[in-house]
């Protein structure tokens, strides 16, 4: 694969000049060693060089919805076929909804699923809660067209470039901010687009959980170009405007999971690595 690379100056998150490498990996579809730097600031662990902006269309044409691009293990279409597989990502999708609706105390609350892919998140939800308010956006025209043919309500295009005059209860992007090649002007635009009291529910992976990083299968440099852990996404977050929340917490109390509450009293006294946090764009009444 022939690939053109960019190095960067600074952190993509907190913008220091103080970082250095980490790590260095060797991808095994590119075959190209990338060097990963963690910021000295905000401990952010990024691939730098990494591959240019400009190769995004080929990193993500429509193979990449078949797993047969950088990211093979992960084949989307195949997801339809795999009833066991299905049923695990629509539980975890339905109680991601059920934390956004406890979170903004909205009974439908009006989501704009960023980086929805072949929205699965949309399709999981309407399948219990018809009434759902789900906007889907992404990059892909593919995916975007497969997503009206599943009856969804979706859209092509970048959430930073997004018009601000829509506002939405909650945002929602799953396995998509380790993509980005500008997360802080992406936690910004979240910002933006919310409702007082919105809600940024995401996730990506957490790297104080991983003991060996250069094992982990997440690192994938060629397309996975961020790598957070709580330090650098709280400092993301909050320097975005947003106020931080729990994961834990939230997760207990909207399930009422006594196992939940114990697991976040044990962060709290730290024998044990948080989770990364939710967010949430406080209204000026809020403390």
């Amino acid at each position: 694969m022939n690939l053109t690379l960019e190095t960067i100056s600074k952190c993509p998150t907190c913008l220091s000049e103080k970082h250095s490498t980490q790590y260095i990996k060797f991808d095994e579809y590119s075959k190209h060693e990338f060097n990963i730097h963690l910021c000295a600031s905000c401990a952010l662990l990024f691939v730098n060089p990494r591959v240019s902006e400009s190769q995004m269309e080929i990193l993500y044409s429509d193979s990449y919805f078949h797993g047969d691009n950088w990211d093979s293990d992960t084949d989307y279409f195949s997801n339809y076929s795999n009833q066991e597989r299905l049923k695990v990502l629509e539980k975890m999708y339905l109680d991601h909804y059920h934390q956004i609706r406890f979170l903004t105390q909205q009974k439908n609350p009006h989501i704009m699923d960023a980086g929805a892919g072949l929205g699965f998140f949309a399709q999981s939800v309407l399948k219990h809660y018809p009434a759902a308010k789900i906007t889907c956006l992404d990059f892909s025209e593919y995916a975007v067209a497969h997503m009206k043919s599943k009856g969804l309500n979706a859209q092509k295009g970048l959430l930073q470039n997004l018009s601000s005059d829509v506002q939405y209860d909650a945002v929602y992007a799953r396995e998509v901010i380790e993509h980005l090649y500008h997360p802080k002007q992406f936690t910004q635009k979240v910002y933006s687009i919310l409702k007082n009291n919105g809600v940024f529910y995401y996730t990506t992976g957490n790297y104080d959980f991983i003991k060996d990083f250069k094992s982990w299968s997440y690192v994938r440099p060629i397309g996975h170009i961020n790598y957070f852990n709580y330090k650098s996404m709280d400092q993301l977050l909050t320097s975005s405007g947003f106020k931080t929340q729990s994961r834990e917490l939230v997760n207990a109390k909207s399930n009422h999971l006594l196992k939940g509450f114990l697991k976040w009293g044990l962060t709290k006294i730290s024998l044990k690595p948080k989770e990364l946090p939710l967010a949430i764009k406080a209204s000026p009444q809020m403390p």
